[in-house]
């Protein structure tokens, strides 16, 4: 937060009693609430060492100086108050003092109502982030203004789920009415308390006030705030003290919950005497943790465990090594994809338990696995250690811990359940430079495993060292932490890298569920590599490292596999769309070495294709009127006799019949633009034949017609993200574009904007013969943005090209619009904050713009109906029959009935393609989440489980049956 008002000078305390997302600043000042009692059990348990030091190492306490933190269970967040009020000056003696929670805030944006989802009375926000700290950014108002800032009155009959309609009704809803009874007559009766007396007499019968203890005042005002809150709250203490010793903790706090309407009399009383006062909207936070949190208790955690340790042993894979995949297996299906090895990722997984069942192993070897593989795939075993190699590295977190050991000179064993060797395994940890541990113990070296115990058995039976000083640190609950929990090692089980991930991005989790593949297993596994080690993710670095690296990624793989695949060594990237696809072409080129072949970024614009080939027998049709006024628009840019005649016209048919007029100035104006044009064509080499070309989004091909009209005896193989317009046009263009499947981007003007450069467009060539761009101000926020966005486009590339090296990696292109549409269809609050006011120029011109704008799921797809779907999938239908399936008559007739279905379903299936029927993707409905529970019933399971297999669907019924009855019960 930027302290704009240097005076006056403000503070506002931030109340904690557990660990949170800190805020913390030159005004936010975080306090831990009652740090006397935190080692006591409260409402919310009872606090761990780890949470209690990282509250002592990141705020200050309110059990210093003159304190009641004694009192916390009785008065909450007052013992903050208290601590402000008596300890005034370590706070620096401000002008203004404040109060508010971790979990709610003042929202000092005057926007707000378009903000937030309003629940009830306070603005829910999923979590602190930097958009919701600006705004809370008090510098948004002039605190000088006022005397006292509050939360906007709480008015009960409009706010309370309930019809109540006064303070008692809503107060003894959940707090009894003794107390709240208590404070009336105290303030009537009490000499001291007599001003407020008329006050008190109403309270009964009020509607409304305002909640949560907050506010901001003056210093003198907080002072009186303070002597009328504490004199009245110690009185009803002390009548209230025994009884409330002998109550359950949420009892306990019911003087604090009174206290409330002891702040409210206290603002009310203020604006009756003339004091300046704001009402301000509060947020309510649901997620109040955050990754950097639960990774620094984590850490404290562990270091402490580590410290009372004589022996660390670790897990090695998931736990201080890491794969850019989200599952293990996916390297197989890599492999698989890279050497078009059909069918290996699935016999290779069979290989391993085959070898292990035949060979009577607890753990094959690597060369076991691959004696029990077909030959033809033998090619790649030496192909798999390298893929392993290449895209592991080591997970920095546990790394941390795994050398915080070694300088506590505690004795360091790594231990793992898996088939490679222990020499292969050391090559992986040397790579990732994990070094100075004891020993290395590898199951397939032993014939032993954690699973079972016997590898912690052979591994500790020999050291004189009780058990309970040994510490083994894992992943895996049961092989790393209920396996040597049983046999007396202290054990601990780490969140994975990706679990940690998905609770911070839980929409990516319902993405990955639905899109359980190869694609989306690589890019988001670079995002949990990115997440979990890098430092904060900003909404720009969001933006463009998370949606639109991968987007770029799978569009410049697609131009370099066309250029390799048609042996070309000349590619031109039409600007603006090809600027970050041929940054990552580039950067491409650089990873696979390869020098032979060439890429420019040129101009090669609708503009100046209207302007050198002005066709005016096509401008007249209804859907050209658009060219017509970009046509119009450039000849009054570049001549001055046509600018002042013509530049007030704006009728369509107007325009159209002065160019029909102006055919002679037109084409003086086209033969003088050619020419230019030529000279700047004339700084590129064109000596090859064939040259490859790559546009964005095309409809009448004009980048393809300017280059073809300036070289006549070149040959042009154009690539394109996508390709719309008329059928007839297309079929005349020999072509290929990257999105050609059913799924496409449902906003065209977002994949424009992820796809464009950081620069305005370029319209035309003026008489020194340089492009002049088309400076205007709808786009100077999206040039700004972009500006800040494609330098994390183009980190996803890099990072991913560093994890794979030489192997490929071909995104699927349904998968990376699903993915993109994902987003799209879930745009938030805070995603329209940052995109509401960027405009892209959608016209040859640019001088039509599209706004982009949270998108409507509603506008593209039924509001309900993605559960009907699902049930309507092949899968469940034919799940729907084995279940039914359940005596000697229905069994027999099972495989017939099951037959039908297929045929009936393939049979609709053709029909609706013939008739070109189009549905939209299930993401897009409402009810999208409640379908994919479907997934999860054991009827959806069978039913996909005998489409993907149904020659081995016997064998792994009893599986599927397991893995359903113990993660959710039965589903039907």
């Amino acid at each position: 937060m930027n302290l704009k008002n240097k005076n006056p000078s403000i503070k506002i305390l931030v109340g904690y009693h557990k660990p949170a997302v800190l805020l913390k600043d030159e005004i936010l000042t975080p306090i831990h609430l009652g740090r006397v009692l935190a080692t006591q059990a409260s409402k919310d348990g009872e606090l761990s060492k780890q949470d209690y030091e990282w509250l002592c190492e990141n705020m200050i306490g309110d059990d210093t100086g003159d304190n009641i933190s004694h009192l916390n269970r009785y008065f909450c967040e007052l013992t903050g108050i208290y601590w402000a009020w008596k300890n005034y000056d370590k706070l620096g003696n401000p002008d203004y003092i404040g109060f508010m929670h971790y979990r709610r805030q003042f929202v000092f944006d005057e926007g707000i109502a378009d903000r937030f989802e309003n629940s009830i009375y306070y603005y829910k926000y999923e979590k602190i982030d930097e958009y919701l700290k600006q705004l809370i950014d008090i510098n948004k108002i002039d605190i000088s203004l006022y005397d006292i800032i509050s939360p906007k009155a709480l008015k009960i009959k409009e706010h309370s789920k309930r019809k109540y309609e006064t303070v008692p009704e809503f107060l003894f809803s959940f707090c009894s009415g003794t107390k709240f009874y208590a404070l009336i007559e105290l303030m009537k009766n009490d000499e001291k308390l007599q001003k407020y007396r008329h006050l008190a007499l109403n309270l009964s019968n009020q509607g409304s006030f305002f909640p949560c203890n907050m506010f901001i005042m003056k210093k003198d005002l907080f002072f009186e705030y303070c002597e009328f809150l504490f004199y009245t709250m110690f009185k009803l203490y002390d009548r209230f003290k025994q009884k409330l010793s002998n109550t359950n903790s949420s009892s306990k706090r019911e003087l604090s919950w009174i206290s409330e309407y002891i702040t409210s009399t206290f603002i009310k009383k203020q604006i009756e005497h003339g004091k300046k006062s704001k009402e301000v909207c509060l947020s309510h936070i649901i997620k109040t943790d955050s990754l950097t949190l639960k990774k620094d208790l984590l850490r404290a955690k562990i270091k402490d465990e580590i410290k009372q340790a004589d022996i660390v042993s670790f897990d090695i894979f998931d736990t201080l090594l890491l794969r850019t995949y989200l599952k293990p297996s996916d390297l197989f299906e890599h492999l698989e994809q890279n050497f078009n090895a059909k069918n290996f990722a699935y016999a290779r997984s069979i290989a391993e338990r085959k070898a292990m069942k035949e060979l009577n192993k607890t753990q094959a070897s690597f060369d076991d696995i691959y004696n029990f593989l077909p030959k033809k795939f033998h090619f790649l075993k030496d192909k798999e250690r390298e893929l392993e190699y290449k895209n592991i590295y080591a997970n920095k977190f546990m790394k941390e811990l795994f050398e915080y050991a070694l300088s506590l000179n505690k004795k360091v064993f790594l231990i793992s359940d898996m088939y490679y060797d222990e020499q292969f395994i050391s090559s992986l940890l040397e790579k990732c430079d994990i070094k100075g541990y004891d020993k290395l113990y590898v199951s397939s070296t032993y014939n032993l495993n954690k699973r079972s115990g016997s590898l912690f058995e052979y591994v500790f039976d020999k050291i004189d060292v009780d058990r309970d000083k040994i510490l083994h640190i894992g992943d895996n609950e049961l092989s790393d932490y209920k396996t040597p929990s049983k046999y007396g090692i202290k054990a601990l089980c780490v969140p994975m890298p990706s679990s940690l991930f998905f609770e911070e991005y839980k929409l990516l989790k319902d993405f990955y569920e639905a899109n359980t593949n190869l694609t989306s297993s690589i890019i988001l596994a670079l995002l949990v590599k990115k997440t979990v080690f890098d430092e904060d993710i900003d909404y720009y670095k969001y933006l463009g490292y998370f949606i639109g690296g991968a987007f770029i990624f799978a569009i410049s793989n697609f131009v370099f596999e066309n250029i390799i695949k048609n042996g070309l060594k000349d590619i031109f990237f039409i600007a603006r769309d090809g600027y970050m696809i041929k940054e990552v072409f580039e950067l491409i080129l650089k990873k696979r070495n390869i020098k032979d072949i060439n890429s420019s970024y040129i101009v090669a614009s609708r503009a100046f294709n209207l302007l050198i080939n002005p066709d005016l027998s096509k401008l007249k049709i209804n859907d050209r009127q658009q060219k017509i006024h970009s046509l119009f628009h450039f000849l009054c840019e570049q001549n001055e006799k046509f600018n002042d005649l013509y530049k007030n016209i704006s009728d369509a048919e107007e325009k159209y019949n002065i160019l029909l007029n102006e055919k002679d100035l037109i084409k003086e104006i086209s033969n003088k633009n050619k020419e230019l044009y030529k000279h700047y064509l004339s700084q590129f080499d064109f000596k090859a034949q064939n040259i490859a070309i790559f546009d964005g989004n095309a409809s009448t091909f004009s980048s393809l017609k300017l280059l073809k009209s300036m070289f006549k005896d070149k040959n042009f193989f154009p690539l394109y993200y996508n390709v719309g317009g008329d059928d007839e046009i297309k079929k005349k263009i020999n072509f290929n574009a990257y999105e050609n499947g059913y799924v496409k981007i449902i906003n065209y003007t977002f994949s424009e904007f992820l796809m464009s450069a950081p620069h305005f467009s370029k319209s035309y060539i003026n008489e020194d013969k340089e492009f002049v761009e088309n400076n205007n101000d709808f786009e100077e926020l999206y040039k700004e943005i972009f500006s800040l966005i494609y330098k994390h486009e183009l980190d996803f590339a890099e990072d991913l090209l560093d994890s794979f090296a030489d192997f490929k990696v071909s995104f699927d292109n349904q998968i990376i619009a699903s993915y993109i549409n994902f987003f799209l269809v879930n745009m938030g609050k805070r995603d329209e904050f940052y995109l509401k006011d960027v405009y892209i120029g959608v016209d040859s011109a640019h001088s039509l713009h599209l706004k982009i704008i949270r998108y409507n799921a509603n506008m593209y797809a039924p509001a309900l109906g993605a559960t009907y779907r699902m049930k309507d999938q092949l899968s469940y239908r034919l799940g729907t029959i084995l279940l039914k399936s359940n005596n000697v008559k229905s069994l027999f007739a099972c495989p017939f009935k099951l037959l039908k279905e297929l045929v009936s379903f393939k049979t609709r299936e053709y029909i609706l393609k013939l008739l070109r029927h189009k549905t939209p993707p299930l993401y897009t409905y409402k009810d999208y989440n409640e379908a994919l529970k479907i997934k999860k019933h054991l009827t959806y399971r069978l039913g996909n489980l005998l489409v993907k297999h149904p020659f081995t669907f016997l064998f792994r019924v009893s599986k599927v049956y397991k893995e359903w009855k113990r993660e959710k019960g039965r589903y039907i």
